[in-house]
């Protein structure tokens, strides 16, 4: 059975549902939070359901060695 947003009702298989303060929720149903890694307010989340504000999503991107130079990612989620 697939996952739930417990405030919408909306399931996995029409949206991304991670687990956000205790409460199994879609990402339109979670409250904007603070980056992960800085701290700062950002309603960026990444597919990995981890708040990154657009700098620090920056930073990783340039840290990013698993890809060759010309290859291109999944891209931004927010």
């Amino acid at each position: 059975m697939p996952s739930e947003c417990e405030q919408c009702g909306v399931t996995s298989r029409g949206a991304l549902i991670r687990e956000f303060d205790g409460e199994e929720l879609c990402i339109d149903c979670a409250a904007p939070g603070d980056c992960s890694r800085c701290g700062t307010d950002t309603s960026e989340l990444t597919l990995a359901g981890e708040w990154l504000c657009q700098s620090c999503q920056d930073i990783r991107s340039d840290r990013d060695t698993t890809r060759d130079a010309n290859q291109e990612g999944l891209g931004r989620f927010a």
